[in-house]
């Protein structure tokens, strides 16, 4: 019966290690790869593009690349 309950806890302490695993490289839900202004937000539109959305729910043209810096 220990023998049992050794094979048991010892999988689920290797679950919930490849958990956090999976957590950790797992992206932010926000991680938008552009930095939109305070008043839009970053949308993933079909095509792969990130663009910036504002209140209005329509394409701004605003925004900067994460990383270069770069304007949208």
């Amino acid at each position: 019966m220990k023998r049992v309950r050794r094979v048991v806890l010892s999988l689920a302490v290797a679950a919930g290690v490849a958990l956090a695993g999976l957590t950790a490289l797992a992206p932010a839900a926000g991680a938008a790869p552009i930095t939109c202004p305070d008043n839009q937000k970053a949308v993933h539109v079909s095509d792969g593009t990130w663009v910036c959305v504002n209140t209005g729910g329509n394409p701004s043209g605003a925004g900067w690349h994460k990383g270069t810096g770069a304007k949208i």
